[in-house]
């Protein structure tokens, strides 16, 4: 599948439509195929035959970001459906937290509901922990009070409801915050993950970066929530990422 420059038309973007390809750079054009660090993705924008994600069914928890829809986006979840012809169940809800506040809005309270015929479960958040000044914690914590702890308890948990089925948890794209908090947090994700022997997906270098202006005027205008143009960016790196994990 040719990689194509997205469009902001419809999507709330300023109207640029010379988005640098350097912020895309993990995905590349290789003789008309789609392929993510050398490895082929799919051969069609179906997930053509090659594809390991095509027919699969996926749980997606996370917050606004997988609720997908800020602005009137169409979510990334949404397009990996649409595009790489697999089942994608949305459980992304505006304003959810990693850590249990025994609401809704806590991924740890509601990832039990998720449906229990995944293949393949991507769990993304964190954001809001920190918004609402949540204690990361320490790794030895095993309680859903803390980031650490959540993240803990909700891996294991997870990993005992899908029992050999994969999992893969996001890191933070999050330009919204300190740099250096974001990083530590992310780091976080990288430890917890290590410890569990689960995949890790680096959305944090994704290319969408509002720091970049053309970058942000294209794919995440309001510096937070990427648009439908940014949406189709991340569906596509989450494809390539598990089609070659």
């Amino acid at each position: 599948m040719a990689w194509e420059k997205p469009s902001t038309g419809n999507n709330g973007g300023s109207g640029h439509t010379h988005t640098n390809k350097s912020t895309l750079d993990k995905l590349a054009e290789s003789g008309g195929k789609l392929t993510f660090n050398g490895s082929l993705v799919s051969e069609s924008g179906s997930g053509g035959s090659t594809s390991y994600i095509k027919g699969k069914k996926i749980n997606c928890l996370g917050d606004s970001i997988t609720q997908g829809n800020a602005g009137g986006a169409t979510p990334w979840t949404t397009i990996l459906q649409n595009n790489y012809g697999c089942t994608v169940r949305n459980y992304g809800i505006s304003g959810s937290t990693f850590i249990d506040n025994s609401t809704v809005w806590s991924m740890y309270y509601r990832f039990p509901s998720m449906n229990n015929d995944a293949d393949i479960n991507i769990v993304w958040g964190g954001f809001n922990d920190i918004t609402q000044n949540f204690p990361i914690g320490t790794f030895a914590d095993r309680v859903s009070t803390t980031f650490y702890g959540a993240l803990h308890l909700m891996i294991d948990a997870i990993m005992t409801k899908f029992v050999g089925k994969k999992l893969y948890v996001c890191t933070l794209l999050d330009h919204h915050h300190n740099w250096e908090t974001v990083k530590t947090w992310n780091n976080v994700i990288r430890e917890v993950t290590d410890y569990w022997g689960v995949q890790v997906i680096e959305m944090n270098r994704l290319g969408i970066s509002p720091r970049n202006t053309n970058a942000k005027a294209a794919l995440i205008p309001d510096n937070i929530h990427p648009n439908t143009a940014g949406n189709q960016v991340i569906a596509d790196y989450i494809a390539a990422f598990i089609n070659s994990h």
